[in-house]
């Protein structure tokens, strides 16, 4: 091996259309969901976080969320459009299209079932499903990789921010509480 070879940098491989095209469909979905919040959710008198906290301004709690998410997805949408704008003659492949735009709908049922299951059930199945639409097949890790998460947040967010996530009117009414 020659020194000219030791000294390359490597060098990055160029999105394909259809790779960008899905960043920009998980992206504006994840606007969507964004806005949503914080038209939607953060509006509620009674919402769901709102109600059960004990420490910060929770009414603001799901404005503020909203806005991080719409933020993030802005930055995430950002340069796959600009590179399906401006970039021609790239590949073109096919993507797993279904994957894609269940993991879109995947937020908007996390968002429907948050209030009615709460935070750890809704999170888990959520977590689930994205373990599904990224390959994983074995059940441990499609299960226990959520359950552990959501519950490390949930107990994180307790703590740290004295924010009582909600448990979930249907596991309240089935649990007695």
């Amino acid at each position: 091996m020659s020194n000219d070879e030791t000294f390359q940098a490597p060098q990055r491989e160029t999105a394909t259309r259809s790779q960008d095209l899905a960043a920009v469909v998980v992206g504006a979905g994840s606007f969507i969901l964004g806005l949503w919040m914080v038209l939607d959710i953060a509006a509620m008198e009674d919402n769901p976080i709102a109600s059960l906290s004990g420490g910060i301004d929770a009414k603001q709690y799901p404005t503020w969320l909203g806005v991080g998410l719409m933020v993030l997805a802005v930055a995430v949408i950002i340069r796959p459009a600009t590179r399906l704008i401006s970039v021609r003659g790239r590949p073109d492949e096919t993507l797993p299209w279904a994957r894609i735009i269940g993991v879109v709908v995947a937020l908007f049922l996390y968002l429907l079932a948050f209030p009615r299951f709460g935070y750890i059930a809704s999170t888990t199945l959520f977590g689930a499903a994205l373990m599904v639409a990224g390959g994983a097949r074995r059940p441990l890790s499609i299960v226990g990789f959520p359950v552990a998460f959501s519950l490390a947040l949930y107990w994180l967010v307790r703590i740290v921010f004295d924010i009582h996530l909600p448990f979930g009117r249907f596991l309240t009414a089935l649990i007695g509480g």
